[in-house]
């Protein structure tokens, strides 16, 4: 088991690929779509972040790319004012400590989340939580621009195909690199 908040699960996607051989280049043929509708002259970014959408989920469920369960969502996007590529990563973090001793308005103690261990995954609070006590959650919010060479460049979109699966496979591989760069201490301080 990997320590690094994002890991890809190769062994899951060849394991149950229909065809022996990786659900994440099903998916790809299955998302043509999403290739077809790049337009910028440079299409690295745009194909980068469609590359990454279709690893994780909704697309993928489960996703080709895993995280840390305190991470709720990751999203990797061209930015419209620069064209760059900019990450967005949400997790669930511990309340601070202006917060973490505050009652509800009948008197008793919020509850916070609690994961103890990686194979927990934060899903939220629900109904059957509520009805046992008030909760109060903190999620943080972490949003940079990856560096200029953090996804591997293209002229023009691969053909579909294996060439375009092994580019996205790229991408992909490329971003994980950056997300944990940039998540990796975060989530170090922000231990539930």
């Amino acid at each position: 088991m990997t320590t690094d908040p994002f890991w890809i699960d190769h062994d899951y996607d060849r394991d149950y690929a229909s065809d022996g051989r990786s659900r994440y280049e099903h998916y790809l043929r299955d998302a043509a779509g999403a290739f077809d509708e790049i337009w910028a002259n440079d299409p690295s970014v745009e194909f980068a972040a469609a590359a990454w959408r279709i690893a994780n989920g909704p697309i993928m469920a489960p996703g080709l790319v895993r995280h840390h369960p305190q991470i709720v969502e990751a999203s990797a996007l061209r930015s419209d004012w620069n064209s760059r590529m900019l990450g967005s990563v949400r997790l669930v973090a511990p309340c601070p400590r202006q917060l973490a001793e505050l009652r509800t308005p009948a008197g008793g103690w919020y509850r916070d989340v609690r994961l103890d261990s990686w194979n927990d995954r934060y899903e939220g609070v629900g109904g059957r939580d509520l009805e046992q006590a008030a909760y109060l959650t903190t999620e943080v919010q972490v949003l940079w621009q990856f560096p200029d060479d953090a996804v591997p460049k293209i002229s023009a979109v691969p053909p579909a195909g294996d060439r375009r699966y092994r580019h996205a496979m790229a991408c992909v591989t490329a971003l994980i690199a950056e997300f944990n760069r940039q998540v990796r201490p975060i989530i170090a301080a922000a231990v539930l």
